[in-house]
């Protein structure tokens, strides 16, 4: 069950006054208004969120674990992770923020008090997404998602295999417990999840040596954020591109300002800049645009959450079986 972020009041920002008694919620959103406040946290400050929300043991095995990422990696990683919860009970959850770019998932054991308040992390893992769905390694395992066909369409392939096998791995009504998962050989691989998010980040630098392509990122980034009806149908053409306009007009405000530049790389006909929003990641955006201009640049919005149906449309629009 993917937390929708925008619909929890627990966050830094809200007032006492206005958060519901969680006395009276059920324990898995007490187990997601804990996730989300240690993802939002940890979007800035990876390790005061951990030193914040796991206990001392599990904050000790965080530093030692986590040693391999600087704080740039995590940060990275937590900007494009979504919230997933498994199985609780009164007094206990798995959770996990998976993020598909980095095809890295890291999955959380909480404590729930009875009283109350927000849980404590008590066990986690990090692994890449093919070992924790019990996947043969990659050819090319140190590679990140970057489009083997289309970028929504890799991305929701990973999104959606990965969520169905968290969902099988902690159903619901399952002992909320990581079991094997908080094994400290299965983690090993700490230095391939390194590798992964220093290709990332080296394709990220590698825009900012190109002033006319950072030129483009920020006039596309302000485009999604605070572009009307006629100059996004102006800018932006191709197949089904109303659709996706549409999609983007209906946003609400607060969620298009959000979008920022989340991915970026090269094909021999296209430069693909990929936007999300931050605290809802799940929303997709992809401009692609030509090197041969003065052709129109496209637009693509999708929800993984809606992988499935986006794997649908990517197999009809590659002629396959619906």
């Amino acid at each position: 069950m993917i937390a929708v972020m925008a619909l929890f009041c627990l966050c830094a920002t809200a007032q006492e006054a206005d958060v519901p008694d969680i006395k009276a919620l059920h324990p898995a959103m007490q187990a997601m208004g804990t996730v989300t406040e240690f993802h939002r946290m940890a979007m800035g400050e990876p390790e005061v969120a951990a030193e914040t929300f796991c206990d001392n043991r599990c904050f000790r095995r965080w530093k030692q674990r986590m040693e391999p990422l600087k704080k740039a990696q995590l940060v990275d990683f937590f900007v494009g992770a979504m919230e997933i919860t498994g199985s609780y009970d009164k007094t206990s959850a798995v959770s996990a923020l998976y993020n598909p770019f980095w095809d890295t998932i890291l999955l959380l054991e909480l404590n729930l008090p009875e009283e109350g308040g927000k849980g404590t992390i008590v066990k986690f893992a990090m692994l890449a997404g093919e070992t924790f769905r019990g996947e043969k390694p990659s050819k090319h395992p140190f590679k990140t998602v970057v489009a083997k066909y289309s970028l929504f369409t890799e991305l929701a392939n990973v999104f959606s295999k990965t969520v169905a096998h968290f969902d099988k791995t902690f159903p619901q009504k399952a002992a909320p417990s990581l079991g094997e998962f908080a094994l400290s050989r299965l983690e090993d691989e700490m230095p391939l999840v390194g590798l992964r998010s220093t290709l990332r980040i080296s394709l990220m630098r590698g825009m900012l040596k190109n002033k006319e392509d950072v030129k483009i990122m920020k006039s596309m980034q302000i485009v999604l954020q605070h572009g009307k009806q006629d100059s996004l149908n102006k800018i932006f053409a191709g197949h089904n591109v109303d659709t996706h306009i549409r999609t983007l007009m209906d946003m609400p405000p607060d969620v298009r300002e959000q979008f920022v530049l989340y991915s970026y790389y090269m094909t021999p006909e296209y430069t693909v800049f990929a936007y999300v929003p931050l605290f809802m990641p799940r929303l997709l955006a992809v401009v692609k645009v030509p090197k041969q201009q003065p052709a129109p640049a496209s637009l693509e919005i999708y929800d993984l959450n809606d992988s499935t149906a986006i794997l649908a449309v990517a197999d009809k629009m590659k002629g396959g079986k619906k």
